[in-house]
């Protein structure tokens, strides 16, 4: 449940981001949804492919796929921040902000997640990690989300 929410968020983010090229917004859209299928089902076949049995087949193919769908979102996010940095658009102000807290969010559970794989013993010290980089998230979001920033229009590109 959590990475389908994960999906919609970015997809959320995307259009929201996009809101001023409507055509733009709903080809990313459809593009960013088929390409996240695309990703859940290709680490769905690799679930059992003879991955550490002590964790379980079902654990190690979970935490791949969530590692994927969050590495995948990374990319998207960082792509989406990229085209509003380099054009000239029009956003909220709470977009970026969003976009911003969900870099981070992505970004740090796709690494808590790699280095998890890769030194198991450090699995508690890791976790710790992602759970302050989340918590860091929502008290970011908390404090700078405002009803005013769903008014204001900024422009974050090239002036």
């Amino acid at each position: 449940m959590k990475i389908a929410l994960w999906v919609f968020v970015v997809l959320d983010l995307y259009a929201r981001g996009q809101a001023q090229q409507p055509a733009l917004a709903r080809f990313g859209r459809r593009l960013l949804g088929y390409l996240f299928s695309v990703v859940a089902g290709f680490y769905l076949l690799l679930e059992f492919d003879g991955a550490d049995r002590k964790q379980g087949a079902f654990l190690v193919g979970f935490l791949r796929i969530e590692r994927s769908v969050d590495l995948f979102a990374f990319i998207a996010l960082i792509s989406i921040a990229g085209f509003l940095l380099l054009f000239p658009v029009r956003v909220r102000r709470n977009v970026v902000i969003w976009l911003g807290g969900f870099l981070l969010y992505s970004f740090s559970r796709w690494a808590g997640l790699l280095l998890t794989n890769r030194f198991p013993q450090l699995t508690h010290e890791l976790s710790v990690a992602m759970l302050a980089a989340s918590l860091g998230c929502l008290i970011g979001w908390s404090l700078m989300l405002e009803r005013e920033g769903e008014k204001e229009i900024v422009v974050i590109g090239h002036f």
